[in-house]
Parts: C-alpha cells; structure tokens; sequence
C-alpha cells in the first residue's frame, strides 16, 4: 500500500503531494490563436477578391460601353461640316468682286508682269 502523500499522478506520472496540481502541456491555445489568424486572413482575402471582382466588372463594362459607342460612331453617318458658300477667287471672274481674296487675287494679276488674258 502507498502512502497517500505521496501517492503518484494517474495523469502525469509525477508524485502527487498534497499540493500538487497536474500540468498538461497541451497546445490548445496556440491552435486556438492559429485558427484566429486563418479566419481573419480568409476574411481579408475574401474582401480582396470581392473587391478585385468589382474592380475587373467595372473595367469590362467600360470597355463593353466603349466597344458599343465605336460600334455605333461606325454605322451612324456624320454630319457633313459647315464650309459656308465656296468661292475661290481663281474662279470667280468677277473683276470688280468685293470680297477679300478675290481683290488680292486680281490685284496681284493686275500687278503681274506675265501675259494674261484681260489683264
């Protein structure tokens, strides 16, 4: 028969006094702190990847709006542009024309020393 002070541990195997209290080693918290961290990583990535997912969405609609809008400028048939009434001063054959560049074109036929006809 032991001595019950100093009876030995079922646990630990150590000599169980009076005031002995078993010890466990055990890892329960460093899986507990490491299953902390993977949740909040998963958490970050998740966020990433929602955010990534928006980011590439928005990026394919715009060039999906801006494929349509070169598409339609394509088959829609531009405005002529406004030119005013043409006049060419070389082809007017008016002499006495007041316009600006019909006066500088006769004047310098006037004044040039070639043969011209009228001039």
């Amino acid at each position: 028969m032991q001595n019950p002070v100093t009876w030995e541990c079922a646990t630990c195997r150590k000599p169980r006094g009076l005031r002995h209290t078993c010890v466990i080693r055990t890892d329960f918290k460093a899986r507990k702190r490491k299953a902390a961290t993977a949740e909040r990583r998963r958490k970050r990535k998740a966020v990433k990847d929602r955010q990534a997912a928006r980011r590439k969405q928005a990026a394919a609609e715009r060039r999906a709006r801006a494929r349509a809008r070169k598409q339609t400028a394509k088959t829609r048939p531009r405005p002529p542009r406004p030119r005013g009434d043409s006049h060419e001063p070389g082809t007017c054959g008016d002499r006495d024309c007041p316009r600006y560049g019909c006066k500088a074109y006769y004047q310098g036929m006037a004044d040039c020393p070639g043969p011209h006809d009228g001039g």
